[in-house]
């Protein structure tokens, strides 16, 4: 009898997109017989500590990054790349005491840089192998690319969660590198694509408000469309994304807000409801697109990477983007009964396949 694989598997902390969107796969891995641990800090932590209590939990040093409520975010990266780079340099050497303390016999990673070894195979997931920035900072964006390839080439693959060909749904997020031998596409994965049967019920609320990522313009937004919907007659939920809270209450008849909900309950959320209000990250996009939805999408203020995805999905006829300082939910959710929305064939057969070819490198 083979002796069981042991796979360390770790996300980044950046709201709880990545931890979301990796689940379909840590399912597969246990599906295979795999033993799973769980690898990451914060909010995205959490999640995980919910959908797989059993598992064992370890915890990453945190990189330390919020959104400021003005100016630039690139900038602001850029002032905070010394810390970000001694939190790399911190998980390669937590991992390789790890390799060791837990047998680990692979290393799969949802963008974060440091979670890499040279002893053990190794797996990149990323949906930004090519970074965007806004005409302001395009200027930046040959130096940004060449230290983002710089660390994703040090993986032995990198699978990017999208179609390879067109239609696809990240654009040049994805389509625009030199990193061929390394990349596979293992088209769109999402926490709903084991939950959803693929029937769409009638609507029973007007909007379902789902949002997630770093503070505090995640709060910032919520106080916004707070404002803007509770003297309405919608009926709303808004699920705040946070995986360590338990709030559940109404603030007003037909207006309820929930901390969180596991993978069944947004899949019922979302195809219950009429309207759906988001941030445009690319998890959520994944979302949408294998439950055949549409949204309002409201980027990140400074994100270029949400406002890039927005634009483009804007002018494709897939969603409607406002920007958030600009925002005004009811006239533009008149505007999302005209949007097409997502109508895409998605199965997990590329996803098997990358699965398979990994554990086939294993020692």
């Amino acid at each position: 009898m083979s002796k069981q694989k042991t796979i360390l598997f770790a996300a980044l902390n950046w709201g709880i997109g990545h931890a979301t969107r990796d689940i379909p796969i840590i399912d597969r891995l246990i599906d295979q017989g795999c033993k799973v641990i769980l690898a990451s800090d914060g909010a995205a932590l959490d999640v995980w500590k919910r959908q797989y209590p059993t598992l064992t939990h370890l915890t990453l040093p945190s990189w330390n990054i919020k959104y400021q409520k003005r100016g630039s975010f690139t900038l602001k990266m850029v002032t905070r790349a010394p810390y970000v780079l001694r939190a790399i340099q911190e998980e390669r050497e937590i991992i390789d005491n790890w390799i060791d303390e837990y047998n680990i016999d692979g290393l799969i990673s949802d963008n974060r840089f440091g979670v890499h070894s040279t002893r053990i195979p190794t797996v990149f997931i990323t949906h930004q192998v090519s970074l965007r920035l806004n005409r302001y900072l395009r200027f930046a964006e040959p130096v940004l690319n060449y230290y983002n390839h710089f660390y994703i080439k040090k993986f032995d693959r990198v699978w990017v969660p999208d179609f390879e060909g067109e239609p696809n749904l990240s654009g040049e997020l994805s389509h625009r590198h030199e990193l061929n031998k390394k990349l596979t596409y293992i088209d769109p994965i999402s926490r709903f694509m084991d939950v959803w049967n693929g029937n769409f019920s009638a609507s029973k609320r007007d909007v379902a408000i789902v949002l997630s990522g770093v503070e505090p313009q995640r709060t910032m937004l919520e106080e916004k469309l707070i404002q803007q919907l509770k003297d309405t007659e919608l009926r709303v939920i808004l699920v705040q994304g946070k995986a360590s809270d338990n709030r559940n209450e109404e603030i007003r008849p037909g207006f309820k807000i929930q901390s969180f909900m596991d993978s069944q309950e947004l899949v019922d959320t979302f195809l219950d409801s009429k309207y759906i209000i988001c941030r445009s990250g690319y998890s959520t996009i994944l979302d949408l697109a294998i439950l055949k939805q549409t949204a309002l999408m409201i980027p990140t203020p400074g994100q270029t990477e949400q406002e890039y995805l927005a634009k483009w999905m804007d002018a494709e006829g897939l969603i409607v983007m406002q920007a958030q300082k600009k925002l005004k939910v009811v006239p533009a959710l008149k505007k999302l009964e005209k949007v097409k929305g997502f109508d895409f064939e998605i199965t997990d057969s590329a996803l098997q396949q990358a699965i398979q070819e990994f554990l086939t490198r294993l020692n």
